[in-house]
């Protein structure tokens, strides 16, 4: 125990996990490249470790991931100030120093699994409380009665093949047929007959073809499912839903209407937002962008407050719990585009800095004194 202490302790170890971190953001960097910047997240920080490519349908595991470093880091940091740091008063800058590594190291953490990060795309006139994800779908049903609106949601990580998924509030099963994360659709006419194909809704009319997964940033995959509703051991028909189809197809089980349908998935607000005006200011002679910005008016019913405000380049707009950053534009002008994070945790970065700032402010300035002490 003592030499496993001594090792989970040692400056060593902690060159090791810094030397493994610099290696891991370089290959992240250049995986941007083929990847963009959702896909080289995920496989170089969102895991343990960094996996090659299947081969024969294996995954072998070659190098340290962003929470396998991240985690060795702060365990590194915590056992070396258990064990070898003692506390003096010309230690107080390294103390606050490595605290606030831990705190950045922990907020990152943090921020990783509870962050939330979608997009708000708004017309001039429009009003929206929900946000959508350019990268995740969900499987949803919904039944509609006099008073209200019944709605089930299936996240896409639910949605591989041969998966059956039960929901108590539905009087049905859904399994999962096949699940393509990209797919081409034709008219029923046009092309090779498809693998799979519909016997309920207007999936019979399409057929489908399934290509390699668009990983590029702002890429849009055409997610496809194909779904076996099921009454008890009976199957009532097989649905093909996807990203592309907008419109809900109807269910009918017990005499009771739902509808089903795959769309990206939906993240619901506290309050509303409406476009107001859209400006897009260029430089003279140019098409280049000067600035772009949105007038938006949020409404908050549970509080009735209603304020407006206009969000820019490097203005954000912080309510609720939400940050909303003006991202883009299209239509013409008429169309704007909004990244919207909501992070409980934001703070912790800046307190982290602030405490690194002052502790090496306190240390450097300990030893400069020392050293004009020594000089005098």
């Amino acid at each position: 125990m003592r030499q496993i202490t001594r090792f989970l302790s040692s400056l060593r170890l902690t060159i090791f996990v810094l030397f493994c971190l610099l290696i891991l953001v370089f290959m992240a960097t250049m995986a941007q490249v083929d990847l963009g910047i959702y896909f080289a997240k995920k496989k170089y920080f969102d895991t343990w470790f960094v996996y090659s490519e299947p081969v024969y349908g294996v995954a072998i595991p070659y190098f340290l991931g962003g929470w396998g470093v991240g985690w060795l880091l702060l365990l590194n940091l915590c056992m070396a100030h258990a064990t070898r740091f003692e506390w003096e008063v010309k230690k107080t800058g390294l103390w606050l120093t490595h605290v606030g590594l831990i705190v950045l190291i922990v907020g990152s953490g943090m921020t990783e699994f509870f962050a939330n990060e979608s997009q708000l795309v708004l017309k001039e006139g429009q009003e929206k409380n929900h946000l959508i994800s350019s990268e995740q779908a969900e499987l949803v049903v919904t039944k509609e009665t006099l008073l209200s609106e019944k709605v089930v949601s299936i996240p896409e990580q639910l949605l591989s093949s041969g998966m059956t998924v039960t929901q108590a509030s539905l009087p049905f099963s859904m399994r999962i047929v096949h699940y393509a994360p990209n797919t081409v659709l034709s008219m029923a006419s046009l092309g090779k007959k498809p693998a799979y194909q519909a016997t309920q809704g207007i999936g019979k009319q399409i057929w489908s073809r399934e290509i390699a997964e668009n990983k590029r940033d702002m890429a849009q995959n055409a997610k496809t499912a194909w779904v076996d509703i099921c009454k008890g051991n009976r199957s009532l028909g097989v649905w093909m839903v996807s990203t592309q189809l907008g419109a809900m197809q109807p269910i009918w089980v017990d005499d009771c209407a739902y509808k089903i349908q795959l769309r990206p998935r939906r993240t619901y607000l506290p309050f509303s937002i409406k476009l107001l005006d859209f400006k897009h200011d260029v430089y003279p002679g140019t098409s280049i962008p000067k600035n772009f910005s949105s007038k938006v008016r949020v409404k908050n019913k549970q509080t009735n407050e209603t304020l407006e405000a206009l969000i820019s380049m490097n203005n954000p707009l912080r309510y609720g719990g939400f940050t909303v950053y003006q991202a883009s534009f299209s239509g013409n002008d008429t169309i704007s585009v909004f990244q919207v994070v909501q992070n409980r945790f934001w703070a912790l970065p800046y307190i982290a800095s602030f405490l690194i700032f002052l502790g090496l402010l306190i240390h450097f300035s300990m030893h400069l004194m020392g050293h004009f002490g020594k000089r005098r």
